[in-house]
């Protein structure tokens, strides 16, 4: 009969294996799916690295219109950075970085195990590693994203399993792991230090007051300071030459936003439906009862970092769903906490019971999040329109190609087709502002099929003629400038 050992091994290769299948099911899907303009983004910097320099203080984007450099004020992008790596052994695949991302969340769930099985035992590691597997439906997708997310869950809980090691120890090693993990979050996105605080409720637990004389730890918080100060200063200069940023300052706090009825509803929901799941929510807040009573400061102080975060950054978390994934790191150990309570309260002291109780729920987690994956928003759809005109961009277009979008600021499409050019907002879709790009170097302008006959497109028509045309879009080729 196998050893106990061995049965919990077994146990958590499977919940592993079977969440890190779960999340390359769809690795080799192009990358039109959902938040698709931040998955283009991304990976067009990965692509640029191959091309223009293998340097992460330089990233570059193609909606650069003209200019040779496409230089953009940005967090350190870190996975473009590792897929570069990777291509330039490889060759540059878009499945290279999903790939990476489904990687990082066998490393996040590995953290994690140890991290529960340290602080509540084996069994309740095991569990907590099958709800991270399985349960959470926005990051089982953010994990096979082409996106800076996972590595960022992955930070956050090697950030708490170095704490956890040095409280144990008191070694140097986990010091130095902590400093590396939390300076990284730092530059890639500077808000996801709300680690901190569960960190530093971790060290309130055995010390209380006394955590605020650790030289140590503020050493190193202040490190993670100046390292994000150099860099987003180098940042701001390359926005300050090309003029192209991704937005570092346009979703922080808003009074308007945050003390709206909108913006309550709207968090609210979302974490309800896709960023946990509302069985995970109900036994999360089944967590929080217990972690009060037992005065758990990790969990409390981690969460309370979390809806100082989402204040931080209001407008982002009011437009995008992603933002709110930081809740999961501490999310992932308080939902198997509330899991276990109501498990137990079901069994009352009959293991056989309690197990069973255990299986279910875990089961009725896993449901939600498939249920929700599949449903009729499904985030894994990728528009046939897009793929059509993506896939007609090789034949039609010419290595020196510049395209033009009208109306259309998603840069999907322009990384799709590989080439580079401008996206247009809709108030700049004007006949003088078309001129100026043509004679730019603007060859190929992409529109809306659907647009109306205005002086834009009469200006178009008048000098172009139409290479392509779906149900979404119509491309019209114009001969280039003299």
């Amino acid at each position: 009969m196998a050893s106990p050992r061995t049965i919990q091994n077994l146990v958590l290769a499977a919940a592993m294996i079977l969440g890190f299948a779960v999340r390359l099911t769809t690795f080799r899907s192009p990358l039109l799916d959902h938040h698709s303009w931040r998955q283009a983004d991304t990976a067009a910097i990965a692509r640029n690295f191959v091309r223009e320099g293998l340097n992460p203080l330089s990233p570059q984007i193609d909606r650069r219109g003209a200019r040779d450099s496409g230089y953009v004020e940005t967090g350190l992008e870190l996975l473009a950075f590792a897929v570069a790596a990777v291509s330039k052994l490889a060759g540059f695949h878009t499945e290279t970085g999903r790939l990476l991302s489904a990687l990082a969340f066998l490393g996040s769930a590995g953290l994690l195990f140890l991290f529960l099985r340290d602080r509540f035992g084996p069994e309740r590691a095991l569990v907590g590693v099958s709800v991270y597997a399985l349960a959470f439906p926005l990051q089982v997708y953010v994990e096979r994203a082409f996106m800076n997310e996972a590595l960022l869950l992955c930070l956050s809980f090697a950030s708490y399993r170095a704490a956890q090691r040095h409280l144990a120890t008191g070694a140097r090693r986990p010091l130095l792991g902590l400093l590396l993990a939390t300076t990284l979050i730092a530059l890639v996105k500077l808000p996801y230090l709300i680690v901190w605080a569960g960190i530093v409720g971790l060290y309130a637990e055995r010390d209380g007051w006394r955590t605020l004389r650790r030289v140590e730890l503020a050493a190193i918080l202040a490190l993670n300071l100046v390292a994000a100060f150099f860099w987003y200063g180098r940042a701001h200069a390359l926005a300050a030459e090309s003029g192209l940023s991704f937005g570092m300052t346009d979703k922080l706090f808003s009074p308007e936003v945050v003390f709206s009825t909108l913006f309550l509803r709207r968090v609210t929901g979302q974490i309800r439906q896709d960023v946990l799941g509302l069985p995970a929510v109900l036994l999360l807040i089944v967590a929080l009862v217990v972690v009060w009573r037992r005065r758990m400061r990790c969990e409390l102080f981690g969460l309370a970092g979390f809806l100082g975060y989402v204040l931080v950054l209001a407008r982002g978390c009011m437009i995008h769903d992603y933002y709110l994934v930081a809740v999961v790191p501490m999310a992932a150990v308080l939902v198997p906490l509330g899991l276990y309570a109501v498990a137990e309260r079901i069994g009352r002291g009959n293991a056989d019971r309690e197990l069973t109780a255990v299986c279910a729920l875990v089961a009725l987690l896993a449901s939600y999040a498939l249920l929700r994956v599949i449903g009729v928003h499904s985030w894994y759809e990728c528009p046939i329109d897009k793929v059509q005109l993506c896939q007609a961009g090789g034949s039609l277009l010419e290595p020196g190609d510049r395209l033009v979008f009208l109306g259309y600021e998603n840069p999907d499409l322009l990384f799709c087709l590989d080439r580079r050019g401008w996206l247009l907002e809709e108030a700049a879709v004007r006949p003088e502002r078309l001129a100026r790009a043509w004679r730019a170097g603007g060859t190929v302008f992409v529109f809306p099929a659907s647009r109306a006959d205005d002086p834009a497109q009469r200006w178009l028509r008048e000098r172009g003629k139409t290479a392509f045309r779906n149900g979404s879009f119509e491309l019209l080729r114009l001969p280039r400038a003299e």
